[in-house]
């Protein structure tokens, strides 16, 4: 998603500042007088900023409001930035925000909150330094697939014993959302990856939560499921392909309307999810190896997937226990709040 300039301010603590200077990265520098604020757009930070007796060292980041300042010296003259710095800087960020994606990941794509249009929002709002972003997002769906594949690991063993028919269901009702999605992938990604439909889908969902509690009749378990309810529980899944509705969120709508408790319908769509989320992982890893991955970034990569997959693998645990006592209405809730919340930022956002 193509990224709106912004621009960051900093106040300069000073009242004779009257000209500046910054590194080539930065576009343009000003320093009014009767504002006494320097405004630097584009920039690529960190680099040194210079007035007429003030000299800073300035760390923000061009898609963020986060700006720190730190006095290096008052006395004027030529400062060049400090390549080994902004590297260290960079690193740093990356790092941080690498953890920062991996928490968002490993909660929302277990809650029916929709991982996608978080990751998008963050991305929106967030500039990593990355070579490719294919890699990092590799990363993070595979530390959550890995999640569910541990936590559910005893029950595909017990299937695998006891039930092979309910391993043939979840495969079964993993193959409409997987042949939409590998035929339209370039489409959805290219069309349908915006705030707007985020926004949409967010509230379009929200309500079908409410009404799928509202009408829900609590009767099946898992070893009821027959083909035509798995069916409609798989085309179902589809609908997740759009970035904001939630792949979780989506099926355990569907299981519910099939009748299934609350906590199985929870439980199914984790276990629908698995092929998905396996064969979409080694598509990208497959995509990945033709065009590598830089050596230095291999540190964020591994982190955002170890801290993505601890994450989902506890909020699966916690989910399925809430699931027991708690209705789905307060996910709906959460997803009306965000939706305001993004058009208010669509609204205040610089153009």
């Amino acid at each position: 998603m193509p990224k709106a300039s912004r621009t960051i301010i900093i106040q300069i603590i000073t009242d004779t500042a009257k000209t500046g200077e910054c590194h080539p990265a930065v576009r343009k520098i000003i320093v009014p007088k009767e504002t006494n604020k320097a405004v630097c757009e584009e920039g690529m930070p960190p680099y040194w900023l210079k007035s007429e007796n003030l000299i800073l060292f300035v760390f923000g980041h061009s898609s963020a409001t986060l700006t720190i300042c730190v006095i290096i010296s008052t006395k004027a003259g030529i400062i060049n930035a400090c390549p080994s710095l902004i590297k260290f800087y960079n690193s740093f960020m990356d790092i941080f925000y690498s953890i920062i994606f991996a928490i968002v990941q490993g909660i929302t794509e277990c809650l029916p909150v929709s991982s996608s249009g978080h990751l998008i929002i963050l991305h929106d709002i967030f500039d990593m330094h990355l070579t490719s972003d294919l890699a990092f997002d590799v990363a993070l769906h595979a530390g959550t697939f890995f999640a569910i594949l541990i936590y559910f690991y005893r029950d595909l063993v017990k299937f695998y014993k006891t039930s092979p028919r309910t391993l043939v269901l979840i495969c079964m009702g993993a193959i409409p959302a997987g042949v939409v999605g590998y035929f339209l992938e370039d489409f959805i990604d290219s069309s349908l990856r915006s705030l707007n439909v985020i926004i949409v889908m967010l509230v379009a969902v929200g309500v079908l939560l409410i009404v799928a509690e509202k009408y829900h009749k609590p009767l099946l378990t898992l070893k009821h499921l027959t083909w035509q309810q798995t069916l409609t529980i798989g085309i179902a899944q589809i609908f997740a392909l759009v970035p904001g509705t939630s792949r979780s969120g989506i099926t355990i709508i569907a299981g519910i309307a099939t009748n299934l408790k609350r906590r199985e319908a929870a439980e199914f769509a984790f276990l629908i999810g698995l092929p998905i989320f396996g064969l979409a992982t080694l598509k990208k890893v497959w995509d990945l190896s033709q065009v590598g991955v830089a050596a230095h970034e291999w540190t964020v990569i591994l982190i955002g997937f170890f801290v993505s997959g601890v994450v989902g693998f506890f909020v699966i645990k916690y989910l399925l226990k809430f699931l027991d006592k708690y209705s789905l209405k307060w996910f709906a809730y959460y997803r009306f709040a965000l939706a305001f919340v993004l058009i208010i930022y669509l609204l205040i956002k610089p153009a």
